[in-house]
């Protein structure tokens, strides 16, 4: 064995006692945390500069003090508590929070850890306390704590909110139905009574105002529709392949009269969501496919759903006229439509964004790969 470690500072005998001492020191005053030695009446014995600068004192200043004069108040009586378990032997060491009282007169929470050093006979001699500073941490705890409330505050008031614009929607939309109903009665009356009497010219306006009438119903059903897609009630587990044949059922007049083909996986994988509202999705973009069918082929429109590792996603594909690339985007804004002269107010694809993002998703739209129709995806979270 070499000689440096029968002597000196690799010594495997009785080390060097200056040496150690040194090394001790080092270790404390470049400690990342602050460390003191506390006497058994709470004095201060020694103190690294971690915890000078955690408490804004001088190393003579806390070799004056004592710990209960820098402890918070409220914090004081756990703190001797702990104390004493430790003198019993009741506990071998302890950790709590606290707050100390900064020389600068404000609080610094802190993370505390105290152990106690027994002599060869088991005498306690002093306390060795380890002082994390959390000032930060409280802080950036704390703005969490007032974000979540305010977050809170703000989902209430949306709530409310969202409350209020439906029921108005309702009352508007009884408000408004109602004199429609009553013009399209006259109207129908009086193209019963005077048909005879009224020229053609007079019958095409009769006519023409019972379409405007009927448009305008249509309109302000389509914005009651939109006023409730912001809202979702629980979500339970609900079958795509059902909520389709549902659809199917309330679309067979348009189903028929387009020899249109309407496919879903039946083994598809149910996903959660408020059922009604997912209802309202799949119509709107089913009923779309049909509505912008291409004249020259029966329209096609086939309904999937693929489980991913955070979600589901859902497409659904037709053979329908199609979406530029440029329209992609601003389709699912309210009003906007791709072929003017289709029917319908713009307002379906608004919906069913609305609908999904409530749910937490995105929809969007892209080609096929064939180039015929357009592929409707969108996602909800597992």
């Amino acid at each position: 064995m070499s000689d440096r470690y029968r002597s000196g500072t690799y010594s495997w005998g009785v080390p060097d006692l200056a040496a150690a001492e040194e090394r001790w020191r080092l270790t404390l005053d470049n400690a990342p945390v602050g460390i003191a030695l506390v006497s058994l009446e709470g004095h201060f014995m020694r103190v690294n500069e971690a915890l000078c600068r955690i408490l804004g004192y001088s190393t003579e200043e806390l070799l004056a003090l004592d710990f209960q004069q820098l402890t918070h108040e409220d914090d004081l009586d756990t703190d001797l508590h702990f104390l004493e378990q430790l003198l019993a032997a009741e506990i071998s060491s302890y950790r709590m929070r606290k707050r100390y009282l900064h020389a600068e007169g404000h609080h610094v929470w802190a993370d505390l850890s105290v152990s106690l050093v027994r002599d060869g006979e088991g005498q306690p001699v002093h306390f060795v306390s380890h002082v994390a500073d959390l000032t930060e941490e409280v802080k950036a705890a704390n703005r969490i704590e007032e974000i979540n409330r305010e977050l809170n505050e703000q989902q209430i008031l949306l709530e409310r909110s969202n409350a209020d614009l439906e029921a108005f929607a309702m009352l508007a939309s009884h408000d408004l139905q109602a004199p429609l109903a009553t013009i399209r009665g006259y109207m129908e009356l009086l193209e019963a009574t005077y048909a005879g009497v009224f020229d053609e010219r007079a019958l095409e306006w009769v006519g023409r105002i019972s379409q405007a009438t009927d448009r305008m119903s249509q309109l302000v059903s389509s914005l009651l529709d939109f006023s409730r897609a912001g809202t979702t009630q629980s979500h339970e587990s609900v079958s795509i392949a059902a909520l389709v044949e549902e659809v199917r059922d309330d679309l067979t007049q348009l189903i028929t009269e387009t020899h249109a083909e309407v496919v879903v996986d039946r083994h598809a994988p149910a996903v959660m969501a408020d059922r009604s509202r997912m209802r309202q999705v799949l119509q709107n973009l089913i009923q779309n496919s049909l509505k912008h069918r291409h004249p020259e082929r029966a329209p096609r429109c086939e309904i999937g759903v693929e489980e991913r590792e955070v979600d589901w996603m859902v497409t659904v594909v037709d053979n329908a006229l199609g979406i530029p690339a440029e329209h992609r985007d601003s389709i699912f804004t309210m009003y906007a439509q791709v072929d003017g002269g289709a029917p319908g107010h713009g307002i379906g694809l608004a919906a069913c964004r609305q609908i999904v993002e409530r749910h937490g998703g995105t929809i969007w739209v892209d080609g096929t790969p064939s180039g015929e129709g357009s592929r409707f995806s969108f996602t909800l979270p597992r």
